[in-house]
């Protein structure tokens, strides 16, 4: 019966780390000039209620609302602005910090199950069984940080070194 029940191996690995920061920017700074970084000013709440891959945060919004220039990004005369960001005037830096936003955490779980084989004295054998990301958990890559981009705020990708559910089986004689 120990020969059945008897010898068997669980291991584990858990990781739940936070989301990387990261700095929000705006497109084709380089035309302002400016020695800095591409820092926009923050003139609204940029977070979503249920960020994920469609939208980690507020970005701008495509088009002028009625009244509004169609500058990127700017306040006019008329206090219009597209969005929770504005663009700061030439020569100066905007009101967001460096790493002042996070991307999403990062989850996962691996697993291996495995049974030790007495075949004779000196011989025996292991099955091993392996399970990678147990629970099949989606770990998204960062956000696109460019706030006034088609695709800012937008994930497109997974976290470097994510990967889908996968089995792994093998034996091993030891002699």
């Amino acid at each position: 019966m120990d020969y059945v029940i008897g010898g068997w191996q669980l291991a584990g690995i858990w990781t739940w780390q936070s989301g990387l920061p990261f700095t929000p920017s705006y497109l084709d700074c380089g035309s302002d000039r400016d020695t800095g970084p591409c820092r926009p000013i923050l003139v609204g709440d940029a977070h979503v209620s249920d960020p994920g891959r469609f939208g980690w945060f507020a970005t701008t919004t495509p088009g002028a609302a009625l009244g509004c220039t169609t500058s990127t990004m700017r306040l006019d005369a008329n206090g219009c602005t597209r969005g929770p960001w504005s663009r700061p005037q030439r020569g100066t830096f905007g009101t967001v910090t460096r790493n002042s936003f996070f991307g999403p955490h990062f989850f996962n779980a691996d697993a291996s199950l495995s049974k030790r084989f007495a075949i004779t004295e000196p011989l025996s054998g292991q099955f091993r069984a392996e399970l990678f990301n147990v629970f099949n958990h989606v770990n998204l890559g960062q956000p696109n940080t460019l706030v006034d981009s088609p695709s800012g705020g937008k994930i497109t990708g997974l976290a470097a070194l994510a990967q889908m559910r996968r089995w792994q089986f093998g034996w091993r004689f030891d002699f």
